[in-house]
């Protein structure tokens, strides 16, 4: 048998050949340290292809040169984009996952190979940004994916030799943005905090990784051990952060954190310089008073205040920062901004402020464990399906149909009259146990029963939609999110200008792909609502409240005698003005409401998706969702003058959602068909 050299090899693989000598050729071509770009080429376009086909020996070496090679990754890439949906390229799909599955060394492999930045730039796009995950998107879901990926990060976890602690760092960092929840669980739950030996590789990778991924580790830790924190696994945690430290967590990150018990343990282990750095942090935030955080901040604060010793709060007593910003708020006309001041007051002059109340911040008791033990098991029992779950995006397709109760009965357990008292309900929820979905079911009852005291609701409305936004199903509530939907789109309904500030919070703050998805949830059913349309999901609790009458007030019966029997002769013509006929309730239930807003519903949202979108892996599921919202807007805003306009710049928004290859299915192309049939429509004498 005549020996080939790579040249011939290749020639051999182009001509159709035996299992054999094909096998023959790829060892050939595979001695060479870097396969060649034209080896690369005739792998993907000859080999692959018939790889279902091929006996095991021969699918173990592609397996082999694929671990060893990147640059056949990229041409799988790039061949698999030509071919698209042919099966050629399901075929290099497969087994680009069959061999990334089999060859857990493949990326730190690639990661020795790599000479320059710009190359380990490559190798994390491929791997944690989009280009292998976009391949596989249609054979693969992100959760397979993942897998994919830990077991790559496994191997380099495992063999920190195999890699620099540096690039690594990057990945994990890179690898936290591929998915909100899911992400979290596989970098901390399935690699850092999965055994001792993988922690303190954990610790090396986070002190020589740069100051950017030391602190996106870090804030990201937080976050998971956020939704970690027990009485089981408060000394575990303690541990964790004593160990990885507290220098490089940013002061706004703590704020964000859900539990006190976890803010106690960071600011324990924080020196009193960086305390009184937080502390000044904090006044700013402190003198406003009339913040929605308020109460977050104010606990914060009492963390923070009894983490320092006594001699040190005791001068911060006369400092005029404190002075002022006391001052401030004693003018507040809150009675909860009071207290806070006050107890705070008498908290930073350790007692010396005679002030007598019954109010108090709890701040949790936490002790340092006195040793390093860290039970890494009990990280892996602890509610792990409830994390993920609590951190997954639900649309309204997802959601169950509510009842509420139409008596005066308490059923909620909250005896609320006021919106400024639900507001201070929701201000007490942050690092407290209470009942989010009975706060949320008393939001809705309240705002609908206050519809006509339009006055008191738009005084509330505004702080009262910060707030449901920003809440969290912290505790798993069965029936949150249904309840959260709820909530908003009975305050929308209730005051629809108030979608101005609805629209502000989507595209001005840092909310999760949930939260985004809920809001524009929200602005649709708001929008149907408003046209007179009903959905099974919203709740519309139909009280007499505030008129209704007490047992004893009996209604006067009607004197008048019938008219039924009064003959056309006998009868006379009367005029009037329309204005005193009273509308058929028949017709009042589908007034419609939504022609006066729709404008500030539609043009955000198209001038928002013009301006660019991006939501990372899940970009395509949020635009398809978002566009569906825009469609079902502009269907409500029919009849109305600006219908024309709205739907040509609907169509420029459809022909960039297409230039995108975002692509829909025939239900989805009906429905935005038949916005062309409205903008046919003449408009009628109900506009």
């Amino acid at each position: 048998m005549l020996e080939l050299d790579a040249h011939a090899a290749l020639e051999l693989l182009k001509s159709q050949p035996s299992a054999e000598d094909t096998s023959r050729s790829l060892a050939v071509i595979s001695k060479d340290q870097q396969l060649s770009l034209e080896a690369a080429a005739v792998i993907v376009k000859y080999v692959i292809p018939a790889f279902p086909s091929l006996p095991q020996t021969v699918k173990r070496q592609l397996v082999l040169i694929l671990g060893d090679s990147f640059v056949l990754v990229t041409h799988i890439l790039s061949f698999t984009k030509l071919l698209q949906d042919k099966p050629e390229g399901r075929i290099c799909r497969a087994f680009l996952i069959h061999a990334l599955g089999e060859n857990p060394a493949a990326l730190a492999n690639y990661v020795r190979h790599s000479k320059t930045k710009l190359e380990q730039q490559m190798l994390k796009s491929a791997f944690f940004g989009s280009r292998i995950l976009n391949c596989l998107g249609s054979e693969i879901d992100i959760v397979g994916y993942l897998e994919l990926v830990l077991k790559q990060m496994e191997y380099l976890l495992d063999h920190p030799s195999a890699s620099n602690n540096k690039i690594n760092a990057d990945f994990l960092v890179a690898l936290l943005s591929l998915h909100e929840s899911h992400s979290l669980k596989v970098v901390f739950q399935d690699l850092a905090l999965s055994s001792e030996g993988r922690f303190q590789n954990f610790i090396l990778q986070l002190q020589n990784g740069s100051a950017l991924s030391r602190n996106r580790l870090i804030k990201s830790l937080l976050i998971y051990l956020d939704y970690k924190v027990s009485p089981e696994l408060n000394d575990a945690i303690y541990n964790i952060l004593k160990q990885t430290g507290v220098e490089d967590i940013q002061y706004e990150t703590l704020t964000e954190l859900r539990s006190t018990t976890l803010k106690t343990i960071v600011v324990q282990l924080m020196s009193e310089e960086v305390l009184l750095k937080v502390y000044r942090y904090l006044i700013g935030f402190f003198r406003r008073g009339d913040d929605a955080d308020d109460n977050l901040v104010c606990t914060l604060l009492a963390v923070v205040l009894e983490g320092l010793s006594s001699s040190v709060r005791f001068q911060l007593g006369s400092d005029s920062a404190f002075l002022d910003a006391v001052t401030k708020r004693l003018s507040s006309q809150d009675a909860l901004v009071r207290e806070r001041t006050m107890f705070l007051a008498k908290q930073i002059t350790n007692g010396e402020l005679t002030y007598e109340s019954d109010f108090k911040i709890d701040i949790p008791i936490v002790r340092d464990p006195g040793n390093k033990y860290i039970d890494f098991g009990a990280f892996q029992n602890h509610a792990s399906n409830n994390f993920v779950q609590s951190m997954t995006p639900a649309t309204v397709e997802s959601l169950v149909k509510l009842s509420i109760s139409e008596d005066g009965s308490n059923e909620d357990g909250f005896d609320i009259v006021f919106l400024k008292d639900l507001v201070r309900e929701f201000e007490q929820l942050a690092g407290s146990s209470k009942d989010r979905v009975q706060l949320l079911r008393a939001t809705v009852k309240l705002v609908r029963q206050k519809r006509d005291f339009i006055l008191e609701v738009e005084s509330y409305s505004s702080q009262l939609l910060a707030m449901i936004c920003s809440l969290n199903n912290d505790l798993d509530e069965s029936e949150f999110q249904e309840w959260k939907l709820n909530a908003m789109v009975s305050i929308i309904v209730t005051v629809p200008g108030k979608i101005v500030d609805l629209v502000q919070i989507l595209f001005g703050q840092e909310l999760s792909l949930q939260q985004r998805i809920t809001i524009l949830s929200v602005m649709s059913l708001a929008a149907r609502e408003l046209r007179g349309l009903d959905d099974g999901v919203i709740v519309k609790p139909k009280t007499d409240f505030p008129t209704k009458r007490l047992p004893w007030d009996q209604p006067f019966q009607d004197v008048h005698a019938p008219i039924s029997n009064t003959t056309a002769n006998e009868a006379h013509t009367v005029w009037r003005s329309r204005k005193l006929e009273k509308l058929d309730s028949s017709n009042a239930a589908h007034e419609n409401r939504f022609r006066k807003v729709a404008p500030k519903f539609f043009y955000p949202l198209a001038h928002g998706w013009l301006n660019g979108i991006d939501m990372g892996v899940y970009d395509a599921m949020f635009k398809k969702h978002y566009l569906s919202t825009m469609q079902i807007i502009l269907s409500a805003a029919h009849p109305h003058h600006e219908f024309n306009s709205m739907y040509a710049l609907m169509c420029t928004v459809l022909e960039d959602a297409v230039d995108k290859n975002i692509k829909f299915d025939d239900s989805e192309t009906a429905k935005f068909a038949e916005l062309s049939k409205l903008s046919k429509r003449p408009l009628n004498s109900e506009f």
